[in-house]
C-alpha cells in the first residue's frame, strides 16, 4: 500500500485531484502554523504527568467505523492524534472534548519518535524491512514504525467515492462522513471538527501474513495507544463557562508543572 494516505478538508467539487489526494493533503496540513487540541482537567493531568500525548488506535476512536473499513493489512495498526487547525466552532469542540485547548506549533510535529509507553521508555524501531525470521508478535519490540504523517481530514458525502480494487476504502481510512453517529449513536458533524491529524502506521517486524491451520491471517498489535513526547505548549485557554472552582484547580495544575504563565484566563480581561 505503500505510505499511509491522508485527507484535507476539502468539497469533493473543488479541483483536487483524487488520484493524488494523499500529497496535496498532507501539503494541505503544512499551510497550518497553530494546531489545537480539545481535552480535560483530568486527561490534561495525565499529559503533564507523563509529558507524553497519546495516540489512541483507530478503533478506539469515537468513530470506530473508520477501522473496520481498512483493509485487513492495516487493520488496528493505524493509530491517531486528533488536533483542529481552525478556531472556529469553538463551542461544538468545547462541549464534545472538553472545555481545555492546547496550542501547538504545528512545525514541532516533523520529527517526532513514537514510544509504547507513556513515559518513553520502549521506543519502536523503524519498519525498514521483513525481518523473515521473526515469528513473534506479542510485545512491543515485534512491532516497527513504519510511516509517521500529518495531514488534514477529508469529509465526504459517500464512501462509494473512495473505494479501492480490493474492495476497500482507498486512503488507508482517513477519510470521513461529513456527518454521522459516534460510537454512542449520537449525531455528529464531522466536518465541523476541521480536523488534522498525526497518524502513525505501526506494522511487523517479522512477516505480514502468517499461515496457521491453513488458513494466512494478518497479525494484530496487542496494544490499544502509542506515544510520543509531549511538543511545548504555546498557549493555553478554557470555554466561557469554565467556573472560577475549575479556573482554580487549572491554575494549580500548571503552576505545578511552571506554564501557569501560557493560561489565559477569560476572566482576567473583564
Amino acid at each position: 500500500m505503500g505510505i499511509l494516505p491522508a485527507m484535507c478538508v476539502v468539497n469533493e467539487t473543488s479541483e483536487w485531484n483524487m488520484a493524488d489526494l494523499y500529497s496535496q493533503l498532507v501539503a494541505a496540513a503544512r499551510l497550518h502554523s497553530k494546531l489545537y487540541h480539545y481535552t480535560n482537567i483530568l486527561s490534561l493531568e495525565k499529559i503533564l504527568e507523563n509529558n507524553s500525548l497519546r495516540a489512541s488506535r483507530l478503533d478506539k476512536v469515537n468513530d470506530s467505523e473508520e477501522n473496520n473499513r481498512i483493509t485487513s493489512l492495516w487493520n488496528n495498526k493505524v493509530f491517531s492524534i486528533c488536533f483542529t487547525y481552525s478556531l472556529g466552532n469553538q463551542a461544538f469542540l468545547y462541549k464534545n472534548y472538553g472545555k481545555i485547548r492546547l496550542t501547538f506549533n504545528r512545525d514541532n510535529f516533523d520529527d517526532v519518535c513514537v514510544y509504547s509507553d507513556s513515559d518513553q521508555k520502549n521506543e519502536f524501531v523503524r519498519k525498514n524491512k521483513t525481518d523473515w525470521n521473526h515469528h513473534t508478535y506479542d510485545s512491543f519490540s515485534d512491532w516497527g514504525v513504519y510511516d509517521i504523517t500529518m495531514a488534514d481530514v477529508y469529509y465526504t458525502e459517500s464512501f462509494d467515492l473512495h473505494i479501492a480494487d480490493d474492495g476497500f476504502e482507498s486512503n488507508a481510512g482517513l477519510i470521513k462522513m461529513k456527518s454521522g453517529l459516534d460510537n454512542e449513536g449520537h449525531p455528529r458533524m464531522w466536518e465541523y471538527e476541521k480536523e488534522t491529524r498525526l497518524r502513525i502506521a505501526i506494522r511487523p517486524v517479522g512477516p505480514e501474513n502468517v499461515l496457521r491451520n491453513n488458513r494466512f491471517y494478518q497479525p494484530h498489535p496487542p496494544f490499544k495507544y502509542v506515544y510520543i513526547k509531549l511538543p511545548p505548549i504555546e498557549a493555553i485557554e478554557v470555554s466561557k463557562d469554565y467556573s472560577p472552582k475549575e479556573i482554580s484547580a487549572l491554575n494549580k495544575l500548571l503552576t505545578q508543572y511552571g506554564i501557569a504563565g501560557n493560561f489565559t484566563d477569560p476572566g482576567s480581561n473583564s
